[in-house]
């Protein structure tokens, strides 16, 4: 009898296994004949042996073809494969804002704190990845971790929360999977198997018509807002609240078992200068100057009407909020006004904003051992004149201004000044640093054309409006018509330089010449110009930072070595100044100046 039943037992375990045998074996075999598209997060840099960079096709990956999925990117940013041992590696993450939409790379959080870096340590080498792209929340977040700590980050930077909401698998966007959290979480492990893409491309191709619209960032807001009315305090705003708190948690939880400390950042986005997406049927720009020259007994008598939401929340009236923080914003009540923008802001029923509750959640989350706050809010906001974010630091919704991602960039700048995780910084003032922002003058065009396309259809409008082609005959003039046109940065900026050099303007030549050697880290020769044009254009100290790299590069240059021998020596630095001016003497001891330099650096030591 026992031994009957332990047969059976054995049978039915057989019987049980048999399935499962069946699919490893499948999942074996579609492996091994390379089924499928992999999409991982890092690839090698074909231009660049021996470098790796984001995958602009990444956001493939979570979607059954490509055809489905929104034309977003990380930007192509290269990196070593092999970390080297002096390197200090920061990556980045986050949506629009931390990829640095509409100004690019140099405009991001990236752009802004290698710039900043280069002035501060001149002499450490510091590579900024940044993995942020437009669309993306804490889901995509979650799903890159393991791939961001297989690349040895030193620390990580994140901003993000605006796309909770309506961004790729948001509880709201027309890309969420259907199921709630849990059910995209399993997703997120099952779209790694070789089965699980089989049988989702042939479910697609069965029963889902083929998508071929193309998707820029003027129609991707319209595109991904599918439960387009999420009102404060409702099941799907819980939903969010949920989303990013529990999300965040597993990532934290990811890079603290790694040993990876995070820096993360409280979110911004315009208080004043944007009208609640709901609320555009109500009020419009006109409806403001009404306000602001309203007469004081109206406008008491407007706010009487207006009083009781001011003492309660309501679901759909982030207009009257809006209406009652200009009133108090024009009778100079800024901490009112700043109040009340904010409550409307939360009841804006299409949430492309994320709610004040989002940074009550980050601060709760910065509590956490290895994890430490950049207060941006607060940063932004001492910058401002009363305290109140508008289109000085953020262009329309939440894209900051040149200032606000200066701004911004500051606010972790100062974290990791403070933390001494790169050792003692030296001095350099915020109007200094802010001189040196390295946002080109063609690229602020580019973003400001950008904004324009963005805001001119929904959900800024009611109707369409036709974005003028841009015209004039400046340098600027025809590289924004170029860019336009589909020219490419690098190739745009190498045609400038010379431009601008034969016009003289040294600070711009000197920018988009550094620019170049950050956008190619391997090419000597770029490093080399960069390092000259900036000594040219009186900055030494940015000009010490690439004459350093290129002799890395090159360590026996003579050119190389000789200036900068010469920046030392401007510098005030004479034993280092010396010691290049020795090596040239060592090695090339005809050079005809050689002597004469010497003879000029000893008597100023």
């Amino acid at each position: 009898m026992t031994n009957s039943r332990s047969k059976s037992i054995i049978f039915y375990a057989i019987s049980i296994s048999i399935p499962f045998v069946l699919l490893f074996i499948l999942e074996l075999g579609l492996r091994a004949t390379e089924y499928g598209t992999d999409y991982p997060l890092f690839i090698p840099a074909k231009a660049l042996p021996g470098y790796m960079q984001p995958n602009e096709n990444v956001i493939n990956r979570f979607f059954p073809a490509p055809q489905f999925a929104p034309k977003v990117s990380p930007d192509t940013q290269y990196f070593l494969a092999n970390k080297p041992k002096d390197s200090f590696r920061i990556v980045i993450q986050g949506g629009s804002t931390a990829a640095g939409f509409p100004y690019g790379r140099w405009g991001s959080l990236s752009g802004m704190l290698q710039q900043r870096f280069k002035r501060l340590y001149p002499e450490k080498n510091i590579e900024i990845i940044n993995t942020a792209m437009a669309s993306v929340n804490t889901y995509t977040l979650l799903d890159f971790v393991d791939e961001i700590i297989q690349v040895k980050p030193d620390l990580v930077l994140i901003y993000a929360g605006h796309n909770e909401y309506l961004g790729v698998m948001g509880v709201g966007s027309a890309f969420a999977s259907k199921g709630g959290r849990e059910v995209t979480l399993l997703y997120l492990k099952l779209k790694n198997l070789k089965i699980y893409r089989l049988v989702e491309s042939v479910y697609y191709k069965i029963f889902t018509s083929d998508v071929t619209e193309k998707t820029d960032e003027r129609t991707l807001m319209a595109k991904v807002a599918r439960e387009k009315e999420i009102a404060y305090g409702s099941e799907l705003y819980q939903q969010g609240l949920q989303q990013f708190e529990e999300n965040m948690s597993l990532l934290l939880d990811k890079y603290a078992k790694a040993d990876i400390p995070v820096v993360l950042g409280n979110l911004v986005s315009n208080e004043q200068d944007q009208i609640p997406f709901s609320a555009i049927k109500e009020i419009d720009e006109k409806s403001i100057l009404a306000w602001q020259n309203m007469d004081l007994t109206v406008r008491q008598k407007r706010l009487k009407q207006l009083a009781p939401f001011a003492s309660s929340l309501t679901n759909s009236d982030s207009q009257s909020f809006f209406e009652l923080a200009y009133h108090h914003y024009f009778m100079d009540e800024h901490g009112l006004a700043q109040k009340y923008f904010i409550q409307a802001k939360d009841l804006d029923l299409l949430r492309f904003r994320a709610p004040e509750e989002f940074n009550q959640i980050i601060h709760k989350l910065s509590a956490r051992p290895l994890v430490t706050l950049a207060d941006v809010q607060a940063r932004i906001r001492q910058d401002t004149q009363n305290g109140i974010i508008g289109n000085k630091h953020i262009l329309e919704h939440l894209h900051p201004s040149a200032r606000g991602y200066f701004m911004l960039a500051d606010a972790y700048a100062q974290q990791i000044i403070s933390s001494e995780r790169l050792g003692v910084s030296r001095e350099i003032s915020l109007e200094k640093a802010w001189q040196e922002m390295p946002i080109t003058q063609a690229d602020k065009q580019f973003g400001e054309y950008k904004i324009a396309r963005l805001t001119s259809d929904y959900p800024f409008r009611l109707t369409p409006v036709k974005v003028a082609k841009p015209s004039g005959n400046s340098i600027e003039g025809q590289a924004l018509r170029d860019r336009i046109g589909g020219e490419d940065w690098l190739s745009l900026n190498r045609k400038l330089l010379p431009l601008y050099q034969r016009a003289k303007n040294l600070s711009e030549a000197a920018l988009i010449s550094g620019l170049l050697a950050d956008a190619l880290p391997n090419n000597y020769n770029l490093s080399y110009i960069a390092g000259l044009t900036y000594k040219k254009a009186k900055n030494l100290p940015i000009s010490l930072y690439y004459l350093n790299r290129a002799l890395k590069m090159k360590p026996a240059s003579i050119s190389g070595n000789l200036s900068i021998a010469q920046n030392y020596f401007l510098m005030g630095q004479t034993e280092k100044s010396m010691q290049h001016l020795e090596f040239v003497k060592k090695n090339k001891p005809d050079h005809p100046a050689i002597d004469r330099l010497i003879e000029t650096v000893a008597k100023q030591r």
